[in-house]
């Protein structure tokens, strides 16, 4: 069986456009807003950005592996890869194309999955570009190296308060400080909002 790698040839020019408008105009904002990609931002940065945001719809590269039922081409993961490839060179280029992680798959499973009440309130505005979407592990013991995660009960309480507390969206312009949390094993939900 053989294998064929190659891009085909449409988004292969949509990825030679991307790599162009990266380089010419997004890259220069990691020097004008350094370390600034996931805060809300301020009126002057969206004059600057939001046009850049409208020139990706406009070529048909924003949030390309969505559906077009939530304004993505459908792509897929694959042909994502392709574009993260060049959008990694610079910390703005994902939030500027609509695919900074973890918001890719967070949208999906709110679209998936979501309630009408949760689409509405989460979805829209991730999609849009107003509101960042957070990981968070909150399970003791988990992840690749579980055995430097362990804490006893009262430090699992205090850090699931803390997250409560702290933890959630953020939306251009104003904090939104909610959290959806998981029900607890142990009995009993958390949730903050």
């Amino acid at each position: 069986m053989a294998w064929d790698f190659e891009t085909d040839p449409e988004y292969q020019k949509k990825l030679d456009w991307a790599d162009g408008f990266v380089r010419e105009e997004v890259e220069p904002l990691d020097y004008l807003f350094p370390h600034q990609q996931f805060m809300p931002m301020t009126h002057a940065q969206r004059k600057i950005i939001d046009p850049l945001k409208d020139e990706v719809r406009r070529q048909g590269l924003w949030a390309t592996h969505l559906g077009p039922e939530l304004g993505g081409q459908g792509f897929g993961q694959l042909k994502l890869a392709l574009l993260s490839e060049i959008l990694g060179r610079s910390p703005w280029a994902s939030t500027v194309f609509g695919t900074q992680a973890p918001d890719t798959g967070n949208a999906e499973i709110i679209a998936h999955y979501g309630t009408p009440e949760q689409k509405e309130r989460y979805l829209q505005p991730l999609l849009d570009g107003e509101l960042f979407s957070c990981y968070s592990m909150t399970e003791p013991h988990a992840g690749p190296e579980g055995h430097r995660h362990r804490q006893g009960g009262h430090a699992h309480r205090a850090a699931r308060h803390r997250l409560a507390r702290h933890a959630g969206t953020r939306r251009a312009g104003h904090d939104q400080r909610d959290a959806v949390l998981p029900d607890d094993p142990r009995g009993g939900s958390h949730g903050a909002g």
